[in-house]
Formats: structure tokens, C-alpha cells, sequence
């Protein structure tokens, strides 16, 4: 009898590991660090102003499906995502909406650890276009070609764009249309290998802004 062999192809492969790694980071996080560390962040925040948390805001994932992030809450409490206009509305880390526990967070990267219960609901991966908020992407879809393709990637907690120094404010469609060439240029090379390298060069980003190192 001739052996069966079983074939899956390359990039369904990818995506089921992908999956089964971010599945598997998110319940770990969840289950041994999040219990302890995201009570000491939240008791931070609590004793630095008034309101909740967490902060929720619907963002655009894969081909464009809404799903809702969740991050520690960086500003005071209230609604700062639009101007006076109804246009979408970015906020800088020096803003005075910004709390000083907020700062820190945002500089540190720690503001975004939440992500994880997106990652493991399959809404993110831990390596990814960063997802916008919807507002934002419709803004954005008028002034960068293209812009939509960054869309065939589930988004990320990192991504190979934010190691490249793309993080921060990308309303400007000049910053903005850098920070696309990235991600497409991510979505069109994606590998365990780049997603790992992602991963080990966003740690050391981190740990060096935290240690207020350049």
C-alpha cells in the first residue's frame, strides 16, 4: 500500500502555527502575568485620575472587520477622539490629556499589554500591522494609496513598521504612507523568522525606552 502523506500548503501552515502561537502567548500572559501586573498598573492609574482602567475603542482587523481593542487608559477620563469638527483626533504623548502614569505607560509600551485578550480572542496576532481607529483609517483611505492593503494582515500588538521607528502619531499621510510601506512590505515577507525577530527587537526597544536609553 502506498504511504499517504499528508501536505498542507506553505502559507496555510504559516497562518495555523501563527494562530497556535499567538493562542498559546496570550493564555500564558493571561493566565501567570496579567493576574498581578495588570492589578499593580490598574491601581497606578486608579491613584493618578479619575476614570476607568481599561479604554475600549473600535478598530479596523483583518479585511477591515471592526472588533474592540482594549488598552490601559493613558488620558483623562472622557471622549478626546474627535476635534471640534467631528474629525478624527490624535494625541501626542506630551498632551496635557495625558496622564503622567499615561506617559509612562505609552513610552513603555505596557499601555498596549491588554492586546493580549484581543490575541487571544483571534482578533490580533502578537506581530502585525498595528490596527487604527476606524475614524482614523476612513481619513487616511483619502489621502494614501493603497492603504487598504495593510488590511490583508491580521493586525499586531508589534509590528515590523513600530521597530522601524514607526510608532506614535500617523494621521500625516507622509508619515503614514512610511509606515505602509513597512507593513506591506511585512505582509509580502512574513515568517517565523521575522516574526520572531519582530518580537526580540520590540523587547529591546522597550526595555531601552524604559531605561531612558536612546
Amino acid at each position: 500500500m502506498a504511504k499517504l502523506t499528508t501536505y498542507m500548503a506553505p502559507g496555510l501552515f504559516y497562518s495555523v502555527m501563527k494562530r497556535a502561537f499567538d493562542a498559546i502567548c496570550a493564555l500564558l500572559f493571561l493566565l501567570i502575568i496579567a493576574p498581578w501586573f495588570f492589578l499593580i498598573i490598574a491601581i497606578f492609574i486608579r491613584l493618578d485620575s479619575n476614570g476607568p482602567v481599561f479604554f475600549r475603542q473600535k478598530r479596523s482587523g483583518l479585511r477591515g472587520k471592526e472588533f474592540e481593542l482594549v488598552k490601559f487608559r493613558t488620558l483623562t477620563d472622557g471622549d478626546h477622539s474627535t476635534d471640534e469638527h467631528g474629525n478624527y483626533r490624535e494625541i501626542s504623548i506630551d498632551a496635557c490629556e495625558v496622564t503622567k502614569v499615561g506617559r509612562f505607560l505609552r513610552k513603555s509600551g505596557i499601555d498596549e499589554l491588554p492586546q493580549f485578550i484581543n490575541i487571544l480572542r483571534g482578533e490580533m496576532s502578537v506581530v502585525g500591522p498595528r490596527p487604527h481607529p476606524i475614524l482614523m483609517d476612513v481619513e487616511l483611505r483619502k489621502t494614501v494609496l493603497d492603504y487598504d492593503k495593510r488590511l490583508e494582515a491580521k493586525p499586531g500588538l508589534t509590528g515590523w513598521a513600530q521597530v522601524n521607528g514607526q510608532r506614535g502619531p500617523a494621521k500625516d499621510p507622509r508619515i503614514m504612507g512610511k509606515r505602509l510601506e513597512y507593513d506591506l512590505w511585512y505582509i509580502k515577507h512574513k515568517s517565523f523568522f521575522l516574526d520572531a525577530k519582530i518580537i526580540i527587537l520590540t523587547i529591546l526597544v522597550d526595555l531601552r525606552k524604559i531605561s531612558g536609553s536612546k
